[in-house]
């Protein structure tokens, strides 16, 4: 009993469809994948990056201008030092009291010089710091000098008055120094602000034409493959179920839709292909019952006329042509027998549920399979009590779950053997029924899968793989269940669990 190997519908459309399938897949699947979702969270990073971004060199941009005050600061304290320092220096020379009060100021400036000179190096740059830190010193260094003289009390007259225009002219120089400085430095302060005032702006519109790129990119990307979708649920509507190609050089979660389309469009021919079959099987159907019944009052005439002439035969016991005569007629009603389970299949309302007797039922299925049995060699084995209560069921369509169990035997008996069907009760008001050959069994990894949809161990020829399933199905439909166990070289057994009639 065999049903299964392979989930593609090879049985209807042949090698090739599948093979183009499988190529189509290996296509798809050879492509690097991109995830939409990993294209999103792509974006939602460089979004995170660029504000990252914009952040610091907002920060950087409030360091220099913070850098840039902070100098202007302290060169408005260093001027007002240098100023005060020039202011005595001039007040009188040698008078060494002045002159004390000018060298402190001007060393007062100084120590503040050097322990800003890392804010003012960063406002001002190397050039400047070093320009800044001799004119100073050369400054303090000329009060220092003048101071001592005055102390020493030795000086010329001459040589105060030329020391006395050095240090005006070096604080005159020093405080357009810081003058220049302080203007240059309040420029850049000035466009450094105006520079971070706008650049929020700037970036605000740089990550908004970012922003709509990206969207574009996943809006192009996923209105493409959606548009190809509908393309193709169009075509599917008008019966064109040619199979979708790959058109991205990468795959994703719509290329892996696309492969799942594709397999449905291959079982939408092959269920195409069942349904012009099944269209054709009801008008077979329809010719068959018209010509059953023909042949079934044919059968009857013929046997009235045997039984009419065996009754007017004084010697029909002894006669050897009497006995063919009553020999064919034993054949005809075996014949009508058939014909009449044959109508039943035909003609039963599969819908009406009802009492099905299991041995009446599995008995007339025999007989639509006689002559397939006799061909094989296949012994059938009725092992059904007289006695076993009716089950609830419709007929029809538990005839044609015991049709392909049984055609399914003959099939993995081709040597003959013995094909044996038993019952009996199980608890919760259900019966048991098993359907048993002594075929080659089906391996234990097919074993699980032979009552999926298309899955089949025999030749494309001799089955579609739909038998099982479609008995699994109407077996379930009914309330019960169906299960199988095999052991290889020893044979298979079918379990049907069906609920008992009232």
């Amino acid at each position: 009993m065999s049903e299964s190997k392979t989930d593609t519908p090879e049985y209807q459309l042949g090698q090739a469809e599948t093979e183009r399938l499988r190529q189509l897949e290996q296509a798809y699947l050879a492509r690097p994948r991109v995830s939409i979702r990993v294209r999103i969270v792509a974006g939602f990073l460089l979004c995170f990056f660029l504000l990252a971004i914009t952040g610091l060199v907002n920060l950087v941009i409030l360091y220099q201008a913070r850098s840039k005050l902070h100098f202007l600061d302290v060169t408005q304290s260093l001027s007002l030092q240098i100023q005060r320092a020039s202011h005595f220096a001039q007040l009188g020379f040698p008078d060494e009291t002045n002159l004390e009060t000018a060298a402190a100021s001007a060393r007062s400036a100084f120590d503040l010089f050097l322990q800003e000179s890392a804010q003012v190096m960063g406002a001002t740059g190397e050039q400047s710091l070093s320009l800044l830190n001799y004119q100073m010193g050369h400054y303090v260094q000329l009060l220092d000098d003048g101071l001592a003289l005055a102390k020493a009390g030795t000086a010329s007259a001459g040589d105060a008055q030329a020391l006395d225009r050095q240090i005006e002219a070096a604080g005159a120089d020093l405080l357009d120094l810081l003058r220049t400085m302080k203007a240059r430095q309040a420029s850049e302060a000035d466009r450094v602000l105006s520079i971070s005032q706008k650049l929020p702006f700037v970036f605000a519109a740089v990550m908004l034409l970012i922003i709509f790129w990206i969207a574009g990119l996943l809006a192009g990307a996923v209105t493409d493959s959606l548009r190809r979708l509908e393309e193709s649920t169009r075509r599917i509507a008008a019966g064109d179920f040619t199979l979708m190609n790959p058109k991205r050089r990468y795959h994703d979660e719509f290329s892996d839709l696309s492969l799942a389309v594709n397999r449905m469009l291959l079982e939408l021919r092959a269920r195409d292909l069942q349904v012009m079959k099944a269209d054709r099987l009801a008008g077979v159907g329809m010719v068959t019952t018209g010509f059953a019944r023909q042949v079934s009052a044919s059968f009857d005439t013929i046997a009235q006329y045997i039984t009419s002439f065996l009754e007017r035969c004084p010697g029909a016991r002894e006669c050897e042509r009497c006995g063919l005569l009553g020999a064919w007629s034993a054949e005809m009603q075996r014949g009508k027998e058939t014909i009449a389970s044959l109508l039943e299949f035909i003609l039963e309302d599969e819908s009406v549920l009802s009492p099905v007797n299991l041995r009446s039922l599995v008995e007339s299925s025999r007989h639509l399979l006689e002559g397939q049995m006799e061909q094989a060699h296949v012994t059938f084995a009725n092992q059904i009590p007289p006695d076993m209560p009716c089950v609830w069921g419709a007929p029809n369509q538990l005839r044609h779950v015991f049709l392909n169990l049984f055609q399914n035997a003959i099939q993995a008996m081709p040597r003959g053997g013995t094909l044996s069907v038993n019952a009996a009760l199980l608890a919760g008001h259900q019966a048991s029924v098993t359907v048993s050959d002594q075929g080659g069994g089906i391996a234990p990894e097919d074993l699980a899968h032979i009552f999926d949809p298309s899955f089949t161990t025999k030749d494309t020829t001799k089955g579609t793989g739909l038998g099982l399933s479609i008995s699994y199905g109407l077996v379930k439909r009914h309330g019960g269940d169906m299960y199988a166990d095999s052991l290889v070289g020893r044979g298979t057994t079918v379990h049907i669990t069906l609920p008992l009639s009232g």
